[in-house]
């Protein structure tokens, strides 16, 4: 139980991850990540032990059962969601062999965001993510929760560097597309985008560093009313989905 200790205290990069909620452990369950162990309400924990994905598991995960208040006591904070499971950090730095469009966040600094371009991604039809080494963490509780069980369904990586994995991907012939406000960029609604391709999205705040946008091929931007200047990044990258995966 020891995993579950002092939850918001957990530093990126250790040997665990931790996922939050039923939804998010139910599809931990179903998905061929490692579950070390389960901790979680009575009520929760007869749905879950008795699920197919949870029976099907060999070895099962090591399960504990109490009361929201003893288990909040474990954590160090209200367990309001009843729910939480274990694994190992599985390795992650090389691009796995896929085929199809990909996007690759930069930067990102909210994990709540990182998790929402992963479930994006997921709901859209892209193949994979590559995620910035700099930042949020894809395993940390927050982003985990907002991806909806996606982290552990879609293809992702962090490589040794942003731009390593970058290069690997032009050297696979992928079109590189930034999501700017600048002025050679193309709307959405007039972009076909060349296959396969791979979709730059920035920082919350600062965007996408000049120097990477000049390795892209395109640009490519959200009209919006007057006024308007930005939508948030996962806002965003929904929407930017969704418009270049419908043309292709």
């Amino acid at each position: 139980m020891s995993a579950f200790h002092a939850l918001r205290e957990r530093r990126r990069g250790g040997a665990t991850f931790v996922a939050e909620s039923e939804l998010a452990v139910q599809r931990l369950l179903e998905s061929d990540w490692s579950v070390d162990s389960l901790l979680s309400t009575p009520a929760r924990a007869q749905r879950l032990c008795a699920s197919p994905a949870f029976l099907a598991r060999s070895p099962r995960p090591e399960v504990f059962v109490g009361p929201r208040a003893l288990l909040s006591q474990v954590v160090g904070y209200d367990f309001h969601r009843g729910c939480a499971a274990t694994g190992p950090r599985p390795q992650r730095s090389a691009a796995p062999p896929l085929v199809g469009a990909l996007v690759i966040a930069v930067g990102l600094s909210d994990p709540a965001n990182l998790g929402a371009l992963l479930r994006n991604a997921r709901a859209f039809g892209a193949a994979g993510v590559l995620i910035d080494p700099q930042g949020a963490d894809p395993l940390e509780p927050r982003a985990i929760r907002a991806a909806m069980g996606a982290t552990f369904a879609l293809p992702w990586w962090t490589p040794a560097s942003l731009l390593e994995g970058i290069e690997a991907l032009r050297a696979r012939r992928y079109h590189l597309i930034a999501a700017t406000l600048g002025p050679r960029a193309w709307s959405l609604p007039d972009l076909r985008p060349p296959v396969p391709f791979a979709l730059l999205v920035g920082n919350e705040g600062a965007g996408l560093d000049p120097s990477l946008v000049d390795l892209c091929a395109l640009e490519v931007t959200i009209p919006m009313a007057p006024g308007a200047d930005s939508l948030n990044v996962a806002a965003a990258s929904a929407v930017l989905l969704y418009g270049l995966l419908g043309a292709t």
